[in-house]
C-alpha cells in the first residue's frame, strides 16, 4: 500500500514542482493521486521501477517512468499525460 502511495505522489508533487505552467490540482489537494490514479499506474511501477519504489521519493519514480516511458501501460500513460508530465 505504501508503495502505491507513494507512486502517484509523484504524479502530483512532480507537477508542483513543475515550473512551465500552473498547478494542475488545487493547493489544498491531497498529493496522491485518486484511486483509479493509483490503480492505473501501481503494475508499471512494480514492473519497471520496482528498483526506486523503496526509495520512496516521488521524483525519482517519476524519473524512471519518463526513462521507461516507450514500455508503460495505456492507462498509466493516461495518468502522466493527466498531470502534463508526458505530451498527448
Amino acid at each position: 500500500m505504501i508503495r502505491s502511495l507513494a507512486l502517484l505522489a509523484f504524479v502530483l508533487a512532480a507537477s508542483a514542482a513543475q515550473a512551465q505552467g500552473p498547478l494542475p490540482f488545487p493547493p489544498f489537494m491531497d498529493m496522491k493521486g485518486t484511486p483509479e490514479d493509483q490503480r492505473a499506474c501501481r503494475p508499471d511501477a512494480v514492473r519497471l521501477c520496482r528498483h526506486v519504489l523503496e526509495l520512496n521519493d516521488s521524483m525519482i519514480v517519476l524519473q524512471c517512468f519518463l526513462a521507461q516511458r516507450a514500455k508503460l501501460s495505456a492507462p498509466c500513460r493516461a495518468v502522466l499525460v493527466k498531470y502534463n508530465q508526458l505530451p498527448q
